[in-house]
C-alpha cells in the first residue's frame, strides 16, 4: 500500500508540473524596440493631454512586452491622472519588477533613453528661454496667467528629467529611483504613508538628484509628527533648487514652534511620466 501510494503522489506531482504554463520566451531585440516605440508615443500623447490614445500605446507596448518598465511605468501615470491609485501602484510595482525580469536585455535601451532624455532637457530649456524672454518683451500681450503655468510645467518637467541617472552596467536589472519615487506617490494617496515613505527614501537613495522627492518626505514625514525631520528635508529641496511652497514652509515652523501637528498639504504634483521613454 506504501508503495502504491508513493507512485500515487509521484503521478499527481507530474500532473500538477505537466498543467503549468511554459515560461514566457524572453523578449527579442526587436521586440523590445517595437515596445520602445510605442511608449515614446504613449508618452507624447500624455504629455499632451490625451489619456485615451496614451494608455492605447502603453497597451500596445504591454502586448508585445507585458513586463516592459516604462509600458508599466505608463500606465500607472494614466491610472493616477484617472484617480485609480490602487491600480497605478500595481503598475509601478510591475515596472520595478520588470527591470529584474528584462535584465540586460533592456540596458542599451536605457542608454538610447539617457540620450534622448539629455536632448529633450536642452530643448525645454531652449523653450524655457524662449517663454521668459516673451513674458519680459511681451507681458502686455500675453497672457500672464497662462504663461506662468507654461513656464512652471516647462521648470518641473526640466527637473524631473535632470533626475534620470545615467544607466550603469554594473547593476543592469536594478531599478531606477524614479520607479520608486511613483511608487510613493500612488501609495500616500492610499493613506498608506509608511510604505511611501520607505519608497521615497529609497528613491532619494537611488537618485540622489532627485529634489521633488524631498519635498514630498517632508510631507510624509510632517504627517508622522515627525516635524524635525520634515524641515530638514524641505530645507533639502529648497538647496536642490525645488521650489518649495513658502505657505508650506511657514506652516511648518507654526507647527514645529506650537509643538502641534495640523494636516500637511498634499505632496508634489501628480506624476508626469519624463519624455524621451527609451
Amino acid at each position: 500500500m506504501r508503495s502504491i501510494s508513493k507512485w500515487a503522489a509521484a503521478l499527481a506531482a507530474a500532473a500538477c508540473l505537466a498543467m503549468r504554463p511554459a515560461p514566457a520566451a524572453p523578449a527579442s531585440a526587436g521586440d523590445l524596440r517595437r515596445a520602445a516605440g510605442e511608449c515614446q508615443e504613449g508618452t507624447k500623447l500624455l504629455m499632451a493631454n490625451d489619456v485615451t490614445k496614451a494608455k492605447e500605446r502603453f497597451g500596445k507596448a504591454l502586448a508585445i512586452v507585458p513586463t516592459y518598465p516604462d509600458a508599466l511605468l505608463g500606465m500607472g501615470h494614466v491610472d493616477m491622472r484617472e484617480g485609480k491609485f490602487e491600480e497605478a501602484l500595481k503598475s509601478y510595482q510591475g515596472a520595478r519588477d520588470g527591470y529584474k525580469d528584462l535584465g540586460e536585455s533592456i540596458m542599451d535601451l536605457q542608454a538610447k533613453r539617457y540620450t534622448e532624455t539629455q536632448r529633450t532637457i536642452a530643448t525645454l530649456r531652449d523653450n524655457l528661454r524662449n517663454m521668459t524672454s516673451s513674458q519680459t518683451e511681451n507681458s502686455a500681450r500675453a497672457d500672464p496667467t497662462q504663461l506662468q503655468r507654461a513656464i512652471a510645467t516647462t521648470e518641473d518637467q526640466i527637473r524631473r528629467l535632470e533626475a534620470v541617472d545615467m544607466p550603469s552596467r554594473d547593476k543592469p536589472t536594478e531599478p531606477p529611483g524614479e520607479v520608486y519615487f511613483h511608487m510613493g506617490n500612488a501609495q500616500f494617496r492610499l493613506e498608506k504613508i509608511d510604505d511611501a515613505i520607505d519608497s521615497w527614501e529609497t528613491c532619494a537613495r537611488k537618485s540622489p538628484k532627485f529634489s521633488m522627492v524631498h519635498n514630498n518626505l517632508a510631507v510624509a514625514y510632517w504627517k508622522k509628527g515627525r516635524l524635525d525631520d520634515a524641515k530638514k528635508e524641505l530645507a533639502r529641496a529648497k538647496e536642490m533648487g525645488f521650489p518649495v511652497n513658502p505657505q508650506f514652509v511657514a506652516d511648518l515652523e507654526k507647527a514645529s514652534a506650537s509643538g502641534g501637528a495640523p494636516a500637511p498639504p498634499a505632496p508634489g504634483s501628480s506624476p508626469v511620466p519624463a519624455p524621451g521613454n527609451p
